[in-house]
């Protein structure tokens, strides 16, 4: 899922603040990722292993910050397009220490400059606490998430969609469900919008 009011209260200002910091030192910045499901997790974890591609992550549900809410990805827009070269992400991970967020391209093993998490969370604290992310989820009830009730499972021709409730409407990631119809999927920065074809 790529919504920013899935994630954790904190981490939704602070997404949002970066966005709006990079900006101001003339980076364009989108969100990539935010909260996983199993599905979607489990899935990461299998490129590079039981499926073609590199692999992305280190770990199984639930042991993915994505999983709890508490992480986020991005990515770089120049003249409109996604770049992947690192002096851009370099330039932005400072700026996202600066407002208090943990830099995945600061870890001393498995550098994953895209990434971002709210710290002081322990993911074998939150499994001993909370057991699964939607109990941890629930937790937020009074930390100002107006109208989202936690993630939803959404089948699509036998695969599981990422997906969340909010004010009691189904809301699914566009990017997973043309991609499981089978459709190409384009976006504009400048207008905000999402073609489909």
């Amino acid at each position: 899922m790529r919504e920013i009011n899935l994630l954790h209260p904190d981490l939704q200002t602070k997404c949002n603040r970066l966005i709006d910091l990079a900006k101001s030192k003339g980076h364009n910045i989108i969100i990539t990722q935010t909260l996983r499901s199993k599905q979607e997790q489990d899935d990461m974890y299998a490129q590079g292993r039981t499926k073609p591609g590199k692999i992305v992550t280190e770990v199984k549900y639930p042991r993915s910050m994505h999983c709890w809410g508490l992480a986020f990805d991005i990515a770089v827009l120049l003249n409109g397009l996604v770049t992947w070269d690192t002096k851009f992400y370099d330039q932005i991970g400072p700026l996202a220490a600066a407002i208090g967020l943990e830099w995945g391209g600061s870890w001393k093993s498995f550098v994953d400059k895209p990434h971002y998490q709210l710290p002081g969370y322990d993911v074998d604290d939150l499994i001993k606490k909370y057991g699964a992310p939607e109990k941890f989820m629930k937790s937020w009830e009074g930390i100002n998430v107006p109208g989202f009730e936690g993630p939803a499972k959404v089948i699509f021709k036998g695969k599981e969609l990422s997906a969340g409730l909010l004010e009691g409407r189904t809301y699914v990631e566009i990017r997973a469900l043309a991609e499981a119809m089978g459709l190409k999927i384009s976006y504009d920065n400048a207008t905000k919008t999402v073609t489909l074809s």
